[in-house]
């Protein structure tokens, strides 16, 4: 944690985007909030589900997923899912959600990263924030 700190620009784009936002981890809450913290940013997130909430039963595996849907009480449909493991998508896109794959160069990341189950690749994802929410400026004034 000591290499990262508040990241104003994200900061400042997850404020931007409309709609509720959820972390959806394999990891802890505790280690979640950690990260979350040290970018400044926690206060954006609206829930964050663990494994522990997925009983112990990690992503891709599909009852996480149902677990998450229903914790959260999200409509898979009006939902997207940014992930840096691409095969973790795949049960996000069977539920009707739109994915981001945050690419990697990673091997265990890539499994699954030229499937159908990806809609989206972001180098970035600030960048990738900018260009969604420049789209939705756009569309909103049309």
């Amino acid at each position: 944690l000591s290499d990262l700190s508040h990241d104003w620009e994200l900061d400042h784009l997850l404020d931007e985007l409309p709609g509720k936002k959820h972390i959806f981890t394999n990891g802890t809450v505790s280690h979640a909030k950690n990260i979350l913290n040290a970018y400044g940013i926690r206060k954006h997130f609206d829930n964050i589900f663990d494994i522990v909430a997925a009983d112990y039963i990690p992503k891709p595996e599909l009852y996480a997923f149902d677990r998450f849907v229903a914790k959260t009480n999200i409509d898979p449909k009006r939902a997207i899912m940014i992930e840096d493991m691409a095969a973790n998508l795949k049960p996000a896109a069977a539920l009707g959600m739109q994915t981001v794959w945050l690419v990697s160069k990673q091997e265990w990341a890539k499994k699954g990263s030229n499937d159908p189950h990806i809609h989206f690749k972001a180098e970035d994802i600030k960048e990738f924030l900018r260009n969604f929410l420049d789209r939705k400026k756009t569309s909103d004034q049309m």
